[in-house]
């Protein structure tokens, strides 16, 4: 059987503070009734409604935004980022383009990799390893589609190597 000692930690202020004063119980726990006399200098404004504000964003409210930023670690922006994510984009384009500069599109070697599928030769052209840098331009098959693709973005041709690696730093 649970013993109810009084408030606990998400109890709303509204239910301690009533009348314009603070309301006490003696079946506080002692480390509630240490603190009391700190608690009773704090000056309340009459009986304003207890409100939840969210001080981690501007209007004070929580959505998944203001959450989403609060907790996660802010990396730096990437180079890559205004031509990937540009309004003007085909999303499901700019979706493939992000996938491949952080090297998760789903390739032959990858699916590999994870144990998904035994051989990883390119399907295109029967030649190599299926992986991003020879889908998108080792491959015979596709450099010429995907370089004239950059040449009309304005990006530069990269020499052969890891191609994606000059656009992700």
């Amino acid at each position: 059987m649970a013993i109810h000692w009084g408030p606990t930690d998400s109890t709303p202020v509204n239910k301690l503070f009533s009348n314009g004063k603070w309301s006490t119980s003696n079946r506080w726990p002692p480390a509630y009734l240490s603190v009391w006399e700190d608690i009773i200098k704090i000056r309340m404004g009459g009986n304003r409604a207890d409100i939840p504000i969210w001080k981690k964003s501007k209007s004070g409210t929580l959505n998944s935004k203001a959450a989403w930023n609060y907790l996660r670690s802010p990396k730096p922006l990437v180079s890559w980022k205004g031509w990937v994510w540009d309004p003007g984009q085909i999303p499901r384009h700019s979706y493939t383009a992000w996938l491949a500069l952080l090297n998760k599109l789903p390739t032959l070697q990858r699916l590999q990799n994870k144990g998904i599928i035994q051989s990883t030769t390119c399907p295109l052209c029967s030649a190599a390893s299926e992986d991003v840098d020879h889908l998108f331009f080792k491959c015979g098959y596709s450099s010429y589609i995907w370089f004239s693709i950059l040449a009309k973005m304005g990006l530069p041709r990269k020499a052969s190597g890891t191609c994606w690696a000059g656009w992700k730093s």
